[in-house]
């Protein structure tokens, strides 16, 4: 058994010295490819700044590339490989993953440009394999998943996937890098490289990232900004059976036909979450924002959806019978569109969301738009101030609406096929009272003392929204949601009541007469004294449950409420 252990620390120890540093540029190694070819497993490569006019493959090898220092911005910006002077006009992706890498193939800290795109035979849904131009800063298949980390891909252009394209199995890691001013468009200028296989179908997708096929990467912590796609998905296009994570991003100012920001389609459900998804602007073919069509189940939440363009979903388009789950968003100031619309039989669920002043054009939905045959499902939202249409439109079949705040609507709160819900399933119709909604504050002002669990802190409010603790009472709030931080027993989670809104599971949540904070306040006259003092003592060691002197709510009054009531001493309730 020793011997055994002996000789596996002796191997591991050995695999730990055999790692080098490689450096570019040297007289050993010129090039960041001549380093590549020479690396071994578990090897760094570090490069200087520099122009690289390179074309470069991992070759299957788990090695991190890295510039100088990928935490600074001025080197990531100085060193820089472009691949505008391909050896291979067919091969002109600046980098390429085509053996199989794992996550343990790294590559951090490069400026990547000039890249046009590599050739592929790719296999759409219903059309078979076609030739396409993919990937102009990076391409990945053939089951490659690298890590790509703290990048910039600017000015890159392909026929699908301006910045990265992966496809077939491929599971990226794409965290923390910039995408800015890539473009996938059709008319690039490449020709097919089998003349006897004329079968091209560069659609123009994806103009920053394209998933393609089966495949679940993670896309988080990256500026997404300015990229150009003809056709679908101006800043990230999933197509396929591809779902994996969208989270933590700032997608901004992309455009495309339809999907600007995040185009979704063909079976893909990923998880978008967390993310800013700004000023993105798509044509009459919807989704400005967020575009989810053909058998898709995302889930879409916690995102701040703003200022996008279209006339057919600025903010959120859900089409061909998709059913994503569209949870505590904000879908707030979006242009010429509805917030939501919903078409083509998609039955989404739209729970928690704040859906407030969006411009709609025509007299439809601003708020949300249903049209066709598609009846979603639409609970404990506010929908508030959505320009002169419909709060909610729909035209053929009326969705189902519970508990949510429909406000402020120049055509009126709900279309005719609807009639007034107003007082029906715990609709209600006032002002929600945001917090400061001219600075994207969309909080709800409550009167009293509140524990907000985004601010992690208690604060008071002198005016209520009356979309606190207005939403369906069925509805369980999770359970790290309950976990008020003073109730450490849960005495009082259980009188929680989800909110109407964004917030409505993790914000502003009601507790009883007494708060904590206050607690101690046994006299209720607004400051901790000797008066709470005495009636402390006269409920000295006495038991049972809603004893005012019992501030643990432990169900006994002994030191440790003595601990609290001495720790507030002279607390008053304009103290806190």
């Amino acid at each position: 058994m020793k011997r055994t252990l002996l000789i596996a620390v002796f191997i591991l120890c050995q695999t730990q010295v055999s790692a080098q540093i490689l450096y570019v540029p040297t007289a050993e190694y010129p090039t960041i490819q001549s380093a590549i070819n020479a690396a071994a497993e578990a090897d760094t490569i570090i490069v200087s700044p520099g122009t690289y006019y390179e074309n470069i493959n991992f070759l299957g090898r788990a090695i991190t590339l890295t510039s100088t220092d990928p935490n600074d911005p001025h080197i990531v910006d100085s060193t820089i490989i472009d691949g505008n002077q391909p050896g291979d006009v067919n091969n002109a992706s600046v980098v390429t993953f085509n053996s199989g890498e794992a996550n343990d193939s790294v590559l951090t800290g490069f400026t990547i440009t000039g890249g046009t795109g590599s050739w592929l035979k790719i296999y759409w849904q219903f059309k078979g394999y076609l030739w396409n131009r993919c990937g102009g800063g990076l391409l990945c298949y053939n089951s490659s998943s690298p890590t790509i980390n703290k990048n910039v891909f600017r000015d890159n252009l392909a026929g699908q996937g301006g910045g990265i394209y992966f496809y077939n199995h491929s599971n990226p890691v794409i965290t923390e890098n910039t995408f800015i001013s890539n473009s996938a468009i059709v008319n690039h200028g490449f020709d097919d490289p089998d003349p006897d296989d004329p079968n091209i179908y560069d659609h123009g997708d994806g103009g920053a990232i394209v998933g393609f096929q089966y495949c679940d990467a993670t896309i988080a912590d990256n500026l997404i900004e300015n990229n150009h796609a003809e056709m679908y998905g101006g800043g990230i296009h999933l197509r396929q059976w591809s779902n994996g994570l969208i989270e933590d991003n700032q997608i901004i100012g992309n455009d495309s036909s339809l999907g600007a920001g995040v185009h979704i389609t063909y079976t893909s459900s990923p998880t978008v979450r967390g993310n800013l998804i700004q000023a993105n602007m798509a044509g009459d073919f919807g989704g400005g924002g967020i575009y989810v069509i053909q058998y898709c189940n995302p889930l879409i939440e916690y995102n701040l959806v703003m200022q996008n363009e279209s006339t057919n979903g600025a903010g959120v388009y859900v089409t061909g019978d998709s059913q994503p789950l569209i949870r505590n968003n904000l879908i707030v100031n979006n242009i010429n569109g509805a917030g939501v619309r919903v078409k083509g039989g998609a039955i989404p669920t739209i729970v928690n969301n704040t859906i407030a002043g969006n411009m709609q054009s025509a007299s439809l939905g601003g708020g949300i738009d249903c049209t066709t045959t598609s009846v979603p499902i639409i609970e404990n939202n506010i929908i508030a101030s959505n320009g002169n249409s419909y709060g909610i439109y729909a035209s053929k079949k009326p969705p189902v609406i519970k508990y949510n705040n429909v406000w402020g609507h120049g055509a009126g709160n709900y279309s005719s096929i609807i009639g007034d819900q107003t007082g029906i399933n715990g609709n209600i119709s006032v002002d929600p009272l945001f917090v400061d909604e001219p600075n994207n504050d969309y909080h709800l002002k409550s009167n009293g003392w509140r524990w907000d669990m985004l601010r992690n802190r208690w604060h008071y409010d002198d005016i209520t929204s009356r979309c606190i603790d207005a939403g369906n009472p069925g509805y369980a709030l999770a359970d790290e949601l309950l976990a008020v931080p003073e109730d450490p027993n849960g005495q009082w989670a259980q009188n929680l009541r989800i909110n109407m809104g964004a917030y409505g599971a993790t914000a502003e949540a009601s507790l009883p007469p007494h708060d904590w904070a206050l607690w101690a306040d046994i006299t209720n006259d607004g400051i901790i004294d000797f008066n709470d003092l005495d009636a402390l003592v006269d409920a000295w060691l006495t038991t049972g449950t809603n004893n005012p002197g019992d501030l643990n709510r432990n169900q006994k009054v002994n030191q440790t409420d003595y601990a609290i009531l001495a720790n507030d001493w002279l607390c008053q309730t304009s103290w806190r």
